[in-house]
């Protein structure tokens, strides 16, 4: 009795992928290597400042240490500022 199916070694190199929007890939594999190297090059750091405000809308790569920077500069008084820097490693 002979198998369904036969196993195929398949690596993402191999695998076409039909071009689209501004992926430009003509294989899975290279279309995950353009899409990482351009979402690389969108995610700029964002700054205390536009993390405090939030009136950002670009994209931006948030550190966790941005995030209690934040969190502890709008914070309500003294505890809060404590507490998030020592969850997060946050200077204050």
């Amino acid at each position: 009795m002979s198998a369904l199916w036969e196993s195929v070694d398949t690596t993402a190199a191999t695998i076409p992928n039909t071009p689209a929007g501004s992926i430009t890939a003509t294989t899975v594999q290279g279309a995950i290597n353009e899409l990482d190297t351009k979402k690389l090059a969108i995610a700029t750091t964002a700054s205390q400042a536009e993390m405090e405000d939030g009136t950002e809308t670009a994209v931006r790569a948030l550190s966790p240490v941005r995030i209690a920077q934040a969190i502890a500069a709008l914070a309500p008084d003294n505890y809060a500022k404590y507490l998030v820097a020592l969850n997060f490693g946050a200077e204050l």
